[in-house]
């Protein structure tokens, strides 16, 4: 896990560089309490989904799932780490 968190703080600053190409790209927080919630996104991301970056950061990655997803997400997610 330390090799991800290190990644991660690496992108912390620039989430661009993360998809220079135009790519949508979500961030979502796998620690404890935070695990599924949203900490970065690109502006790509913003056209797709129609929210700004302060109204996505902060919120449940199963906001931007249809409820048939969404549901059982955060268990799944859970269950997975």
């Amino acid at each position: 896990m330390g090799n991800i968190k290190k990644s991660y703080t690496a992108l912390d600053g620039d989430i661009m560089s993360v998809s220079a190409d135009g790519t949508p790209c979500i961030i979502v927080s796998g620690e404890g309490d935070r695990l599924g919630t949203i900490t970065h996104c690109n502006m790509s991301a913003v056209r797709i989904f129609g929210y700004q970056p302060h109204e996505m950061k902060g919120q449940r990655v199963e906001k931007l799932m249809p409820d048939l997803y969404g549901r059982n997400h955060k268990r799944m997610l859970e269950n997975a780490i």
